[in-house]
């Protein structure tokens, strides 16, 4: 005896709960003589499943089963009749459907199935059936042409399409009913049970890599790594995979088996944030340290903050950030990227408005980021201060930013910090080309920021001063 059950569902997919199979390829349930129940389930894409017109305040989704040995899509739930029907007599055969209703023109069917030398039996629909019906009632009368229909004969309920409630569990009931008492055999009635509930079919996957931005070159191209081309002028900030889950899932409309992404959306945009202003290229790649060329690399456009690429193109591909060498990196907290599917049957179940974090860029060493340095001397004297815990000498650069309209001369100062406290009177430093007098800066020290401290100490001419402590990140 089979009996089968469907489950839809999806967290980006849809479980529809399995009825029965008509082959035993597609044996959901099974009952053996003991009365042992083995479940298994049938799956489908919840991006594939197209929610019907409301009914009331209920959206309800629709599933076509897989084709069976005709080709034809067809959800057939068996069970033994229970009952046998003498010549001349008749019994009712009502099929309850509890969270999902029959779906479609074609009206379910049921028959007899045929049984060595028994001629199958087709019964006849007396109610219900249609789309949108929550029941259906059929007749089967043995006659002088099929004879006695002894109990252990298979019923096969056969249907085409069902309206399935996406969040609540779901249950056919079969109820037999005899015209006449006359045996022993009273009425009996089958549950079989229709599960509904979600689960991911399309998966999204992030693998985020960290970029390092060099010390040594003033922050000019990247620290060597699994994850950086060889000229250390490109690095991957991490990379982006679409995938479906994996098992067997079918697609609603069809109920043939998902194939691959194109079965859940035709086309998929993705939109790159991040700083991209000091940048001399963006491409994917496939290759984890961005060393591909010609054709395989496949340049982003884009502006200062944004670029963008195709699922089909960015599928298992790194972003590469790539620099000239000449142009300072700044430290880029992280890149993200965000998905916008089109043609998924069911949109809303689609991940789509996810975003996803990729790396970013770090500084090699400590920086500092101080605000404002007064160039005004003698009317003020600004001191930058460094005590250096270690007992190793520390490369340092400072970067000067100065206002708009303004250059600094010159831009960036480099040296070394002595083991112990080092004092920078910061206007022998640099001058400005207009008549400002104030500068921010950046200053980056090839040491761990726990061994360096940091601070700012500006003394006006009546002996004022002003402390500022800065923490190194």
């Amino acid at each position: 005896m089979l009996i089968g059950r469907k489950t839809f569902g999806l967290g980006g997919a849809v479980l529809v709960g399995a009825l029965v199979c008509a082959s035993p390829a597609q044996a959901l349930v099974r009952v053996d003589a003991n009365g042992q129940v083995t479940r298994g389930h049938v799956v489908y894409a919840k991006e594939t499943v197209a929610a019907t017109a409301p009914v009331g305040d209920e959206t309800w989704y629709v599933v076509t089963v897989p084709a069976d040995g005709d080709g034809s899509g067809r959800l057939a739930l068996l069970h033994p009749l229970g009952r046998r029907i003498f010549d001349g007599q008749s019994a009712t055969i009502t099929y309850t459907l509890t969270n999902m209703r029959f779906h479609g023109s074609d009206s379910p069917t049921l028959e007899v199935i045929a049984d060595g030398s028994s001629a199958a039996v087709t019964a006849t629909l007396a109610s219900g059936g249609g789309s949108g019906s929550e029941t259906a009632v059929f007749t089967v009368t043995a006659d002088s042409t099929s004879g006695t229909i002894d109990q252990p004969r298979q019923l096969r309920l056969v249907i085409r399409a069902l309206r399935v409630d996406p969040a609540t569990a779901g249950n056919i009931r079969v109820q037999v009913n005899k015209e006449s008492q006359a045996d022993s055999n009273p009425d009996w009635t089958l549950p079989g049970v229709v599960r509904v509930r979600k689960t991911g079919v399309l998966r999204e996957s992030v693998s985020p890599v960290s970029a390092v931005a060099a010390f040594g070159t003033g922050f000019r191209n990247f620290v060597s790594g699994d994850s950086v081309r060889s000229d250390r002028l490109a690095a991957s900030v991490g990379k982006l995979l679409f995938s479906v889950r994996d098992g067997t899932y079918h697609v609603a409309s069809s109920g043939v088996p998902v194939s691959g992404l194109s079965d859940l959306f035709s086309s998929g945009a993705i939109t790159y944030r991040g700083d991209f202003s000091f940048v001399s290229g963006v491409f994917l790649s496939m290759e984890a340290d961005c060393s591909v060329t010609g054709v395989d690399r496949i340049d982003l456009n884009g502006d200062a903050n944004s670029r963008t690429a195709s699922v089909a193109d960015a599928n298992g591909k790194h972003l590469c950030i790539e620099v000239s060498g000449t142009t300072r990196i700044p430290d880029v907290a992280g890149y993200t990227a965000s998905v916008a599917y089109t043609g998924v049957t069911n949109a809303p179940a689609a991940p789509g408005s996810a975003t996803l974090g990729l790396g970013g860029i770090g500084m090699g060493g400590s920086v500092v980021n101080v605000p404002y340095a007064n160039l005004n001397s003698p009317t003020y004297i600004h001191r930058l201060q460094v005590y250096n815990q270690s007992n190793e000498a520390a490369a340092y650069r400072i970067n000067f930013l100065p206002p708009a309209g303004t250059t600094a001369n010159p831009p960036s100062v480099e040296g070394s910090f002595a083991p112990g406290n080092t004092s920078l009177v910061i206007s022998t430093l640099t001058t400005l080309s207009t008549s400002k007098t104030r500068t921010a800066f950046t200053l980056s020290v090839d040491a761990p920021p726990d061994l360096l401290q940091v601070q700012t100490i500006l003394r006006a001419q009546d002996g004022s001063t002003d402390t500022v402590v800065y923490t190194p990140e």
